[in-house]
Protein backbone atom coordinates (compact mmCIF):
# COMPACT_ATOMS: atom_id res chain seq x y z
CA UNK A 1 0.00 0.00 0.00
CA UNK A 2 2.71 2.05 0.92
CA UNK A 3 4.31 1.94 -2.67
CA UNK A 4 0.89 2.41 -4.25
CA UNK A 5 0.90 5.77 -2.11
CA UNK A 6 3.99 6.61 -3.72
CA UNK A 7 3.33 6.11 -6.80
CA UNK A 8 0.34 7.84 -6.77
CA UNK A 9 1.74 10.98 -5.35
CA UNK A 10 4.80 11.10 -8.11
CA UNK A 11 2.22 10.93 -11.02
CA UNK A 12 -0.63 13.00 -9.28
CA UNK A 13 -3.57 13.21 -11.56
CA UNK A 14 -1.96 11.79 -14.23
CA UNK A 15 -3.69 7.92 -13.91
CA UNK A 16 -3.45 7.45 -17.53
CA UNK A 17 0.21 7.82 -17.96
CA UNK A 18 0.53 5.72 -14.98
CA UNK A 19 -0.88 3.06 -16.77
CA UNK A 20 1.09 3.58 -19.86
CA UNK A 21 4.43 3.39 -17.65
CA UNK A 22 2.76 0.30 -15.74
CA UNK A 23 2.70 -1.45 -19.20
CA UNK A 24 6.34 -0.56 -20.25
CA UNK A 25 7.41 -2.05 -17.38
CA UNK A 26 5.43 -5.10 -18.06
CA UNK A 27 6.87 -4.87 -21.61
CA UNK A 28 10.13 -5.09 -20.22
CA UNK A 29 9.47 -7.97 -17.99
CA UNK A 30 8.39 -9.69 -20.80
CA UNK A 31 11.17 -9.00 -23.10
CA UNK A 32 13.68 -10.11 -20.26
CA UNK A 33 12.05 -13.29 -19.55
CA UNK A 34 11.78 -14.47 -23.69
CA UNK A 35 7.76 -14.01 -23.68
CA UNK A 36 8.57 -11.04 -26.76
CA UNK A 37 11.59 -10.39 -28.65
CA UNK A 38 13.00 -6.58 -29.26
CA UNK A 39 11.22 -5.87 -32.48
CA UNK A 40 7.98 -6.33 -30.41
CA UNK A 41 9.48 -4.28 -27.17
CA UNK A 42 10.82 -1.76 -29.69
CA UNK A 43 7.13 -1.27 -30.51
CA UNK A 44 5.96 -1.00 -27.31
CA UNK A 45 8.33 2.22 -26.17
CA UNK A 46 8.04 3.86 -29.43
CA UNK A 47 4.15 3.06 -28.93
CA UNK A 48 4.75 4.20 -25.00
CA UNK A 49 6.87 7.70 -25.62
CA UNK A 50 4.35 8.39 -29.02
CA UNK A 51 1.51 8.30 -26.44
CA UNK A 52 3.00 9.97 -23.67
CA UNK A 53 4.38 12.94 -26.34
CA UNK A 54 1.08 13.16 -27.65
CA UNK A 55 -0.93 13.79 -24.16
CA UNK A 56 1.71 16.63 -23.62
CA UNK A 57 1.46 18.03 -26.80
CA UNK A 58 -2.69 18.35 -26.25
CA UNK A 59 -2.74 19.25 -23.14
CA UNK A 60 0.13 22.31 -24.47
CA UNK A 61 -2.13 23.01 -27.20
CA UNK A 62 -4.85 23.53 -24.58
CA UNK A 63 -3.19 25.77 -22.53
CA UNK A 64 -2.86 23.84 -19.22
CA UNK A 65 0.13 22.67 -20.26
Amino acid sequence: MMIAKGIDKLFGDQRLSYRRLTAWIVGCVALSVGMIDGEQWSMLTLTYIGADSAVKVASAWKGNG
